[in-house]
């Protein structure tokens, strides 16, 4: 770092300036260590107001060095944390600054990481059969309507984030799974509830009979048509959903599980009713 000399006052104001800030900043409760004086976290997507990619802190262009000479002016007087260390910051313009440093764990990026994840999570695209195969998109009471999301949907999701303080920095790197899918018919209490299923659910073959499809959990049979609705369109206002398993792992070996994310599509679905007619044959009977 260039020689510069400081004056004693623009020092003093430095250390007044960072003494009156709090020591830590908050791991966010995922059980890391607290980052220190000037800690701030950056992630790609910009998130928490940084410029993309920022992960210096806040102290662009900043120079740091360690602070070796015990006869130096401490800032301030108690270490933050045991194992704070001064170092002398050096930005553009006059300022050179005495400052204590904790290194930031990856668990402080955590939070960013989990929100940056959680906005790239797709909603599920709704497969379902009938009314996908029906011509007038209809399902029908006391048929199985299939339901399933495409196998280009179910992969992982990862976003990483960044925590810096002074001249260190940490990454977080949350990854969300698909676990299963969840079908909810919005036939409210007329219907038998909430149908979920692991994985993606099972397609329907159109090539085969629905006596040779099998059994899979992910289909759900009507029992009353939709024009018993309390919704104006007349229609059941069901949904699908697909639930995430999230985890994290960070710097130095650190990781962990996440509370559980979920993205959802609504569905106006029109669920019709067909009766049969019987006319007298006329041989006799009917």
């Amino acid at each position: 770092m260039p020689t510069r000399r400081v004056g004693l006052s623009l020092l003093m104001a430095g250390l007044v300036a960072l003494a009156a800030s709090p020591a830590g900043a908050s791991d966010g409760g995922f059980g890391g260590q607290n980052g220190g004086g000037g800690a701030t976290i950056g992630a790609g997507a910009g998130l928490l107001g940084l410029p993309p990619g920022d992960t210096t802190g806040g102290a662009s262009g900043c120079t740091w060095q360690l602070l070796n000479d015990p006869t130096a002016v401490q800032a301030p007087t108690v270490a933050p944390a045991p194992n704070a260390e001064e170092y002398v910051q050096d930005c553009p313009g006059p300022a050179v600054t005495v400052v204590w440093v904790v290194p930031p764990t990856g668990a402080q990026a955590v939070p960013a990481a989990l929100a940056l994840v959680a906005s790239l999570l797709p909603k599920p695209r709704p497969m379902m059969v009938p009314p996908d195969n029906d011509p007038n998109g209809w399902t029908y009471v006391q048929v199985p309507t299939w339901f399933w999301v495409p196998s280009s949907q179910w992969r992982p999701v990862s976003a990483t984030a960044t925590a810096a303080s002074g001249p260190f920095t940490a990454t977080a790197t949350t990854t969300a799974t698909p676990s299963s899918v969840e079908f909810v018919p919005g036939d409210g209490s007329l219907g038998t509830g909430v149908v979920s299923c692991p994985g993606p659910g099972v397609a329907f073959n159109n090539t085969l009979p629905m006596s040779q499809q099998g059994q899979p959990c992910n289909t759900y049979t009507y029992h009353d048509s939709s024009s018993m609705s309390p919704d104006a369109s007349g229609t059941w206002q069901a949904a699908m959903t697909i639930e995430w398993h999230v985890t994290w792992v960070g710097t130095g070996g650190t990781g962990g599980t996440l509370p559980d994310l979920d993205t959802t599509t609504p569905i106006a679905l029109s669920v019709g009713e067909v009766e049969a007619l019987l006319t007298p044959n006329p041989q006799g009977g009917t």
